[in-house]
């Protein structure tokens, strides 16, 4: 494998590190830099680029325990003669996948499959450990708020809705690393939005409510009074049109309770 260059490394920095809707880079970042700097191996900024291209493949799988181990075979021989690159991609892959094993069957079991290969080595503890302490940082706190207002901000900005789902795709696809507070105001957003479209992104709000359940019980009783309301009507004008104003102050005023 041919390593990037340093001009390379600092221009994918960056991009990684300000692009819409990339939220676990940023905790990776500083373990995978301790890696680089002190046993000189691929820097964080080319293991992440291989690990976007890894967990893309990885969503591809159709049946994980036949189709992961030759994926993980291949990354061993495209990574060969790397001190660890294999494990630090992979094991950055399944950071980014996290969130969609809440909602996808399929990825959940190929990345507890990953997870079981990573086991194997010694330091899958240690970078645990230190992607924890990396999550708890003060300063990558701020910038995990600051990007989830930025994207709330762009989904508020959306007239169109083909820009809208594209948008709202991408905030559902990245909700479940917040907290539960900080994923009320997504919730809400969401379904003012939904409401002012005429329930066009009612699967993407299903979605949402599927996987904060499992994150917090007051937002599971939130999530299925909504579900309920959505429950009613044939088609999606017919939803929002059920959804009365009432209603929708009496689930506003659920998620503005303290979680």
């Amino acid at each position: 494998m041919e390593r990037i260059t340093k001009e390379q490394a600092r221009k994918l920095s960056l991009r990684y590190l300000t692009e819409r809707g990339n939220n676990v880079y940023p905790f990776l970042y500083e373990p995978l830099k301790w890696r680089h700097e002190s046993w000189q191996e691929l820097p964080p900024e080319q293991v992440w680029q291989e690990a976007i291209t890894l967990s893309d493949k990885i969503r591809q799988v159709n049946v994980p325990k036949f189709e992961m181990p030759i994926i993980i075979e291949e990354l061993k021989e495209q990574t060969a003669g790397e001190r660890n690159a294999d494990f630090l991609i992979l094991l950055s892959a399944v950071y980014r996948l996290a969130p969609l094993t809440v909602t996808d069957d399929k990825v959940k079991k190929a990345t507890a499959y990953a997870v079981a290969v990573l086991r194997e080595n010694p330091l899958y503890e240690v970078m645990k450990q230190r992607v924890s302490v990396s999550e708890n940082d003060e300063d990558l706190l701020e910038y995990r708020v600051n990007i989830l207002e930025y994207q709330l901000t762009q989904v508020e900005s959306c007239e169109d809705a083909p820009t809208g789902l594209e948008v709202i795709n991408e905030l559902v696809d990245n909700a479940l690393l917040y907290s539960p507070d900080d994923l009320k105001s997504v919730v809400l957003l969401v379904l003012g939005i939904n409401i002012k479209h005429h329930g066009i992104y009612s699967s993407q709000l299903e979605k949402l409510l599927d996987g904060i359940k499992t994150k917090s019980h007051n937002l599971y009783e939130i999530a299925k009074k909504i579900e309920h309301y959505y429950a009613n009507g044939s088609t999606h004008e017919d939803k929002s049109k059920n959804m009365n104003l009432p209603e929708i102050m009496e689930i506003k005023k659920l998620l503005e309770a303290k979680v």
